[in-house]
């Protein structure tokens, strides 16, 4: 099964991120048209959302088949040196940006926790509330690093039936802060472990089971996607509330509503095209060069794009805002993914090809891996 229909969908979450960035960015400076559209503003956020369902997707299409210790260690692995490695390269290259406050302004070193909550992701020290990493759009990792860890226990447990088992134990832990949330708002870590954001990769992990299961006609993949992009312009229009602010997500206190407003339409969008490309249609979409090529740059993209924009921001602070306010909201936009493709040709691509080299034992047959 292709997934050149995943490649385009990472693309469009990247754009998408970007682009409310890239809104976030010129609204200090001045008032744009764009961002009195309607609800257009912060819409871009979506993005997020549809990593996690396609994270939700590709977890079970590539380990599916793990079982055991060994194999547990091998997806492990595979997961850390896929996601981390370019994680902390893109923060040092953000620290960088800071090198000049730090050392001339005095501005203080980050705490300890901070440091931690950088390099494991994960919330050890965050009892009292989310801590966040240096590079802010790292708190998706988070939530994503919680889902490859869910997804080991399937592995370590040996069950061949991962995807019920993820069912009952996402539903249970949601079901369970939703139930004892006084319980669970004592202490983030129980907070972040119950999260609903969870459904989202959930509803990836379905969509997985039912594109190996089930056939599903052209018009049916068809109507999935209208329902999504439809669901999208309503939204954009009539607004989403307040679920597109990461503290709101992070906190728990809107997650749930961000998984029934953004993450069922993202469901949606994600159903629509990989079931349209198993159905063979739209291949001009799914197969283009430009959206393969974004596609594959995505992670770079979505990490760098915010070290770009405090560059931009450092440049506007000292020779002061100088051009239209929407013709900025692009120019900036357009550096964004231009860094970001850099980033990727330069240090992503070749990263992962040198960590690809090293030799480790060979623990699995799976073709997908």
């Amino acid at each position: 099964m292709k997934l050149n229909a995943i490649q385009f969908l990472r693309a469009l979450a990247a754009i998408l991120v970007a682009y409310a960035h890239s809104i976030d960015l010129q609204m200090r400076y001045a008032h744009s048209f764009q961002q009195d559209f309607f609800y257009l503003q912060n819409f871009g956020a979506f993005g997020v959302d549809i990593f996690f369902v396609i994270s939700g997707f590709i977890i079970p299409y590539s380990a599916g088949s793990y079982e055991g210790a060994r194999e547990g260690r091998l997806f492990f692995f595979k997961r850390f040196r896929r996601v981390n490695p370019v994680y902390y390269l893109s923060t040092l290259l953000f620290i960088g940006t800071m090198i000049h406050g730090i050392l001339i302004k005095k501005i203080p070193l980050f705490p300890f926790p901070v440091i931690v909550k950088s390099v494991f992701l994960l919330p050890f020290f965050d009892s009292k509330g989310f801590i966040t990493p240096i590079l802010f759009p790292a708190w998706t990792l988070s939530f994503e690093w919680l889902f490859y860890l869910l997804f080991l226990l399937t592995i370590l447990l040996r069950t061949r039936h991962k995807e019920r088992m993820l069912l009952l134990l996402i539903t249970g832990l949601v079901a369970a802060g939703l139930l004892f949330k006084g319980f669970t708002d004592l202490d983030y870590r129980l907070r972040f472990m119950t999260s609903p954001i969870l459904l989202e990769f959930l509803l990836g992990v379905c969509l997985y089971w039912c594109s190996v299961k089930i056939k599903v006609p052209k018009k049916l993949a068809f109507a999935l996607l209208l329902a999504g992009i439809c669901i999208c312009v309503y939204e954009i229009v009539r607004g989403f509330g307040e679920i597109s602010e990461a503290v709101s997500i992070i906190d728990g206190q809107l997650s749930l509503t961000r998984f029934i407003l953004w993450g069922i339409p993202a469901g949606l969008l994600v159903a629509g095209c990989i079931f349209l490309e198993k159905a063979h249609s739209l291949s001009r979409i799914w197969n283009n060069s430009l959206t393969t090529l974004l596609g594959d740059a995505s992670y770079s993209i979505y990490l760098v794009n915010y070290t770009i924009y405090a560059l931009c921001g450092t440049v506007y602070n000292r020779v002061g805002f100088f051009l239209n306010p929407d013709l900025a909201i692009l120019l900036q936009f357009l550096v964004a993914i231009m860094g970001g493709l850099i980033f990727y040709r330069l240090v992503e691509k070749p990263l992962l090809q040198l960590l690809h080299k090293r030799p480790r034992p060979v623990l699995s047959t799976n073709p997908n891996s």
